[in-house]
């Protein structure tokens, strides 16, 4: 599939079949982690650690995943806004490349016990492990917690458009008409913690200006992550551009809002 039919078909998987990744899956992993890349500057770490999904020693999910021996890890400087957004846009290509191998996956940024994880990370210093992603195969069927926690979270329900991206400033709501509209329904079908949404929008002209509702590490991270979605489906239409942070050129925040980067296309 390309990769705007893996952004499509992507959900979060919290039922696994037990099996273990393949040698050649493990492979194909590590190498998406080797080339992921993000044009902003930050700084993060990656892992792909395995554990006996039915040993003693399993990692604590807190009851969120079953089935899953095999995890990608995320390390970065929690203190450090940057490195979040960098971290979740470099990831969401790895998660992505696992999407294309007909893997499931599922972000982890709360419900993971750190200590069951940390000792493994071998990370630099001053990189802690902030998120925790489980890959596997799909089990045949969905435990009734996992549909009970895609219910309460409302992992099927999105945003409209028009309640998050808007043009010229944020009194007028994006449109199909806008140049920039199928990139940013990439953005709006990317995962976040607890489906909060956090990504903002405004269009001027050829640049598209990106913020963060009610900042935090997390959403930060989920910020990187929408992010990423948004400049694959750019390169995939051989649309050429470049990322700066500049808020002196961006529409003054409302309420709420962070400025985080800007895009313009060439």
């Amino acid at each position: 599939m390309d990769i705007i039919e893996a952004i499509q078909a992507r959900t979060s998987v919290r039922t696994y079949d037990g099996k273990l990744l393949t040698a050649g899956q493990i492979d194909s992993v590590n190498a998406a982690m080797g080339c992921a890349s993000c044009p902003l500057s930050g700084r993060w770490s990656m892992a792909l650690q395995r554990f006996d999904p039915d040993g003693p020693q399993r990692p604590g999910t807190y009851g969120v995943i079953r089935g899953a021996g095999d995890f990608m890890l995320l390390g970065f400087d929690s203190r450090k806004y940057a490195d979040a957004v960098a971290a979740g846009f470099a990831m969401e290509q790895v998660v992505l490349a696992c999407t294309q191998m007909e893997l499931g996956t599922c972000w982890m940024a709360g419900t993971f016990k750190a200590a069951d994880f940390g000792v493994r990370t071998g990370f630099p210093a001053g990189m802690g492990l902030q998120a925790v992603i489980a890959v596997g195969h799909p089990a045949p069927a969905m435990r009734f917690v996992e549909r009970v926690t895609r219910f309460t979270m409302g992992s099927r329900n999105r945003k409209p458009m028009e309640r998050m991206f808007f043009v010229g400033d944020w009194s007028c709501p994006v449109t199909g008409s806008s140049r920039f509209y199928e990139s940013l329904m990439m953005m709006r079908l990317a995962p976040s913690s607890v489906n909060s949404q956090p990504w903002r929008a405004v269009i001027k002209g050829d640049t598209v200006h990106f913020y963060c509702k009610d900042a935090n590490r997390v959403h930060m991270l989920d910020m990187g992550i929408g992010m990423s979605h948004f400049y694959m489906a750019e390169r995939y239409r051989d649309t050429a551009g470049h990322w700066s942070i500049d808020v002196s050129r961006a529409p003054e925040p409302v309420r709420g809002m962070t400025y985080v980067a800007s895009y313009e296309r060439f």
